[in-house]
């Protein structure tokens, strides 16, 4: 536990700095999902980014854990 303590604030600003370089490279088909967001607005984007159906995008953004650490 109190290595997974030390590791995971740096993993987590490994990913918003990697996540700020992808936004600032200017992509045009760049879309994110929040936890926020209904699993219905994340499902529309799921859907584009992984070509897949309605259907399987509306499962996966209701995934319980989809956003779990």
């Amino acid at each position: 536990p109190a290595t997974i303590e030390r590791l995971l604030p740096t993993i987590r600003n490994d990913l918003i700095y990697e996540t700020d370089r992808i936004r600032d490279a200017g992509f045009g088909n760049l879309d994110r999902i929040s936890e926020i967001d209904t699993p219905e607005h994340n499902a529309e984007k799921l859907e584009r980014f992984l070509s897949v159906s309605s259907e399987t995008a509306q499962a996966l953004a209701r995934t319980d854990y989809l956003f779990a650490d």
